[in-house]
This record gives structure tokens, sequence and C-alpha cells, in this order.
């Protein structure tokens, strides 16, 4: 499967057009024609060097979401990009209209309005130039590649994605983590993630309170020191001055 070169012009015009193109948004199971629709609109498409093997993805679950764990994992082991690919709009616009009934099931388009439809169609199939923060914590493909490329560890042989599973057990950490830019440093966010697995493993899991002071806190401290520099023992350390901060503010909790 080739993910095509277009014209980044036409991203807005994709966008502005779903209230056009709603009732093949509604299909059941179509074929792709964003491409064609593309031509239609007067710009070129030709063919990339990204060859894509295709994937299925699981639709098994009652509640979508209940799937983005190992949708996750699908997801990222198909796509062998670059962190640079994967903060394209167009490649994330083109992906999505390739498995649209995938996504109108994760969306949940069957039980919105039109107007919800249309909205959630734009904010989360269509993208301009780049994306942002808040597609990669909202948008359905980027949230689930950015969440396991940031959280998969090769050094876990046979469970590489231990940390992916809790990262994605906790919607507020996840969002957070994918808010900050001291978690685009893997060595903080593995460190970070491993911390949070030991406290659900000893029953003491992090209230939600006390996981946005932790991240609010080392966001700071990333302010004033260089993460890249740092160890996961240091960071570690740090975590336990936060502990002992906190427990003399929160005695309750």
């Amino acid at each position: 499967m080739n993910i095509e070169r277009i014209n980044m012009e036409c991203l807005s015009k994709i966008q502005e057009a779903v209230p056009v193109n709603y009732e093949r948004y509604m299909e059941p199971e179509g074929d792709y024609w964003l491409s064609d629709y593309i031509k239609g609109l007067g710009f070129e498409v030709s063919p990339s060097s990204i060859e894509i093997t295709p994937f299925e993805l699981k639709m098994d679950k009652n509640e979508p979401a209940d799937t983005d764990i190992d949708n996750a994992k699908i997801l990222y082991r198909a796509l062998n990009i670059s962190s640079e690919l994967a903060s394209n709009g167009a490649f994330w616009t083109l992906l999505s209209h390739r498995y649209l009934h995938y996504m109108k099931y994760r969306a949940k388009l069957d039980e919105k309005t039109k107007d919800e439809a249309i909205a959630k169609i734009t904010r989360e199939f269509t993208f301009t130039e780049t994306i942002s923060k808040r597609n990669r914590r909202e948008s359905i493909f980027p949230r689930l590649w950015w969440i396991a490329h940031m959280s998969f560890d090769a050094k876990r042989t046979g469970r590489e994605f231990e940390l992916t599973e809790t990262m994605l057990s906790n919607q507020d950490l996840a969002n957070n983590i994918l808010d900050r830019t001291i978690f685009m440093n893997k060595v903080v966010t593995h460190t970070v993630l491993d911390y949070y697995k030991e406290r659900i493993t000893a029953g003491n899991p992090l209230s939600r309170k006390e996981n946005r002071d932790l991240l609010t806190f080392l966001n700071a401290y990333g302010e004033i020191v260089v993460f890249e520099s740092l160890s996961s023992k240091n960071i570690r350390l740090k975590i336990g001055e936060f502990e002992s901060w906190y427990s003399t503010r929160n005695p309750t909790e």
C-alpha cells in the first residue's frame, strides 16, 4: 500500500469538504476515495517512497476504546516510520482515509448526530501540514502511534509494550504525557511509567491530583536541567524528592 505524495495546500480543502463528503464517511465499508477526490480538486497525487504493508485492526469490543492497547501495538508494529513523518498531517490524513471502517468504529460515528460526526471527522480524520499536541492527544491514529512510540521498550524482551499498557490504563496519565515536551525523551517517559506501574502493582496508584502534581514537578525541573543528561536513576531520585515533598503537604492521601 503506497501512501501518496500530495500538495499540502489540499489539506485545508479536505477539511472544509467534510460536510460535503459526510455520506461517504458514513458508508459501512467503502472503497478508498480520497485520492480521486483530491485529483478532482485539481491537485496532483503521485506515488511516494512510503510503502506500508496493509494491517488489520481490532474492532471486537462494544466499547471501542477497549481495543486501544491491541491497536496501538498493531499500528506501531506495522508503521516503520520516523517521528518526523509521524508529525506530518498529510500522512495521517491519507492513512486515516485508508482505514475509514475502523475510524468510524473508533469514533463511534453511528452514535453521533450529523453535526457531531462532522466535527469529529474534521478533528480526528483530517489534519493540517503538521500535527499539533492536541492531535497527538485526541486524534485516533496519531494518538495510538505516539503512545506506543513513547512507551515501547525494546530492552524488555517479550514485554516491549508493557509500559504502553500502563500508559493506556489511565487516560489522564496518557494525556498529560502526550502534552508535555519533556516526555519526548524516552528515558524520562520509561522511568515515570515504571514508577506508575510499581505503584499500581503495590496497590497504591497515584491519585489524579498526585499524578498531575508529579508531572508538573518534573516539567518544572525540565526547565532548569537538560533531561538528556540524566540517567533513569537520577530521575527516580527526583521522583523520590517529589514523594517526600508531596507527603508533607497531603498527609491524608
